[in-house]
């Protein structure tokens, strides 16, 4: 199977996921329209009192087959499936939350915006660069705003490590989150 079947793949399984993630938002949470400026800097610092904020009681995701951890809000709930040759993992509690999908992928590349593009060229990616996991500067991959299918607007982070490319995806509102990840990332 190709990278390109992989990646369509990959998009699918992500969408149907999302799709299901989506079913259980409120009706009335905010579109991107309404929020011009929601996408916060990646250097920003976190507000005072936000929930992503403090670490001390953090609970630590380790994926099932050991390879990877990372941690997340104590009141949030973590569960993960499997979705054709897909892992997905949900962070979520109450509409907020992150859903990383992890899907084999035959290269071992840095993957770029221009990669991504032209593998998925109905992707909107608003402000793609190139970034690196905040826990281990060696892992790079691209950092951008989309838009989800509902109009959501999204802060999204993918790169491949070891024969899988990885998909985080928060909410905008969630920014905080997505950082809080990729700063406490650890692959085993």
């Amino acid at each position: 199977m190709t990278h390109k079947t992989y990646m369509t793949y990959s998009a699918i399984a992500l969408f149907i996921a999302l799709a299901a993630w989506f079913a259980f938002l409120p009706a009335n949470e905010p579109k991107i329209a309404s929020m011009p400026n929601a996408i916060a800097p990646q250097n920003t610092a976190p507000a005072p009192n936000t929930p992503y904020t403090s670490s001390a009681s953090y609970t630590t995701y380790r994926a099932p087959d050991g390879t990877f951890s990372f941690q997340y809000p104590p009141d949030f709930t973590a569960t993960s499936f499997d979705e054709g040759e897909s892992t997905i993992v949900l962070i979520q509690k109450n509409g907020a939350g992150a859903q990383i999908a992890i899907s084999p992928f035959d290269e071992d590349i840095v993957l770029t915006a221009e990669r991504i593009e032209k593998d998925l060229p109905d992707l909107v990616m608003v402000s793609p660069r190139s970034a690196t996991l905040q826990s281990d500067t060696r892992v790079r991959g691209v950092l951008f705003n989309s838009v989800d299918e509902s109009g959501l607007g999204t802060r999204e982070y993918w790169f491949v490590y070891r024969g899988n490319v990885y998909q985080i995806k928060v909410f905008a509102k969630d920014a905080e989150l997505l950082e809080k990840i990729t700063a406490t990332w650890e692959f085993q």
